[in-house]
């Protein structure tokens, strides 16, 4: 018997994946909350640290697993 690949292991691991990105996206925008509330200088450090492009690539990983939740 041959095992085939399925619709719906593709939408399982998919999900599990975007479930990992939401994650990194909540700990990213809790970081953003906190160092807005600490101030003018904690602010601006973050600014920096969303200003690389690899939290900007996962920030998009973020919303598209945002959505896919949705």
């Amino acid at each position: 018997m041959m095992y085939r690949w399925q619709y719906t292991n593709t939408l399982s691991i998919l999900h599990r994946a975007t479930g990992c990105a939401l994650t990194v996206g909540l700990l990213l925008f809790v970081y953003w909350l906190v160092a807005a509330a600490s101030g003018a200088e904690a602010y601006a450090s973050a600014q920096q640290v969303f200003a690389h492009p690899l939290t900007r690539i996962a920030l998009v990983g973020f919303s598209f697993a945002f959505f896919y939740h949705l």
